[in-house]
């Protein structure tokens, strides 16, 4: 193929200054910055309506994603959490971070996702279902659990046909990185099936305070600022149009990785809006070529997760057991790359890459 410039594996694209420089006269005029302020509330009360929850007390935005995780697991009643090993390196972090017992599992071939089954007790265990690059949750195989966290790190577009069906002791986290799609630039969310929970959340965010000067828990300061704020209600400003431009992006990009027969249906339903295109085939070696191939065209790849977080060091002792359905699968599949802006160009330059491997 002819040279050209580099594809990056993503480009992303927030809101341009324009856009939320009134939000930023706002903070003029408040001079409250930080402390969950007015913008803040704002956003929560908004995203609560985007993902069509009667209740925003229900909805909290926080610092990071990571932090959400973190500090879930961290006031939950139980002291023992399963997650799994296929998952971006941040979920096992916070996990560990929280001081729970953490225990690293397998997943499940068909689904890219931890099994519920790891579960012996539900009244003193609980689970972290990692969403895999956008797909939409399925709570019925875990309806019968307790306590469950599910990571929908990069869900959010399409979370309001499940997010409203969360048991009470049950949350989902979701990454406003700019990474991924309606990003803000750095920022979590985080949805809660009980208003006493997500109080005792916004508690942990701010060290731990509850209507006073004095800490009643082991907290952290985990607040979202009003800048960061002041982005994200411009991008729920820009909503329809943002998801419109998901939307025609991946049409295309299904629409290749169709043709060739990499396209994980099963696990990433077709019109998932997420900031990822994934292709996977059972054929190895067929990845491996494309993901040469990319690179000696200068289009960039990514094993987003790695192969797996019981390969990383810091997480080998809770690694004890066998992880044969993630081995394979972080041979077998690729990230290629994905963003609303991605050109029809890039998109024919990487099909042509696709058609030379096969």
């Amino acid at each position: 193929m002819k040279e050209a410039g580099i594809v990056p594996v993503m480009n992303p694209l927030l809101p341009t200054f324009e856009q939320y420089t009134h939000y930023l006269r706002q903070i003029d005029q408040a001079r409250i910055y930080s402390n969950r302020g007015p913008l803040v509330k704002l956003l929560e009360s908004r995203y609560a309506g985007k993902l069509g929850m009667p209740n925003p007390a229900l909805v909290v935005l926080c610092s990071n994603a990571t932090l959400a995780i973190q500090g879930f697991l961290q006031i939950s009643e139980v002291n023992t959490w399963h997650v799994p090993s296929f998952t971006f390196a941040a979920t096992v972090h916070a996990a560990i971070q929280s001081g729970k017992q953490v225990i690293m599992e397998d997943i499940i071939e068909d689904t890219w996702m931890i099994s519920p089954d790891v579960i012996k007790n539900p009244k003193l265990e609980g689970i972290v279902p990692v969403l895999p690059f956008g797909a939409p949750f399925n709570p019925s195989p875990y309806s019968h659990l307790s306590h469950v966290l599910i990571d929908a790190a990069a869900s959010i577009g399409g979370a309001r046909a499940w997010v409203n069906n969360l048991q009470e002791s049950w949350a989902a986290v979701f990454s406003l990185h700019a990474t991924k799609s309606f990003g803000i630039g750095e920022g979590g969310l985080i949805v809660f099936g009980s208003e006493a929970i997500a109080a005792e959340f916004r508690s942990w965010i701010n060290f731990g305070f509850l209507g006073s000067r004095d800490s009643v828990t082991l907290a952290t300061n985990a607040k979202l600022s009003e800048f960061h704020a002041a982005v994200g209600l411009a991008v729920l400003d820009n909503w329809d149009v943002e998801a419109s431009e998901w939307s025609k992006v991946k049409q295309q990009t299904e629409a290749v990785t169709e043709i060739f027969g990499l396209n994980p249906i099963e696990v990433i339903p077709k019109g998932t809006l997420s900031p990822y295109w994934i292709i996977s085939h059972i054929d190895k070696n067929l990845i491996t070529r494309i993901e040469q191939t990319c690179l000696e065209n200068h289009i960039e790849t990514r094993k987003w997760w790695s192969r797996g977080c019981h390969w990383m060091p810091p997480f080998k002792a809770i690694a004890s057991k066998t992880f044969s359905n993630t081995d394979k699968l972080s041979d077998s599949y690729l990230g290629l790359p994905m963003s609303r802006n991605l050109s029809e160009s890039d998109i024919f330059r990487i099909k042509q890459v696709i058609l030379d491997c096969i």
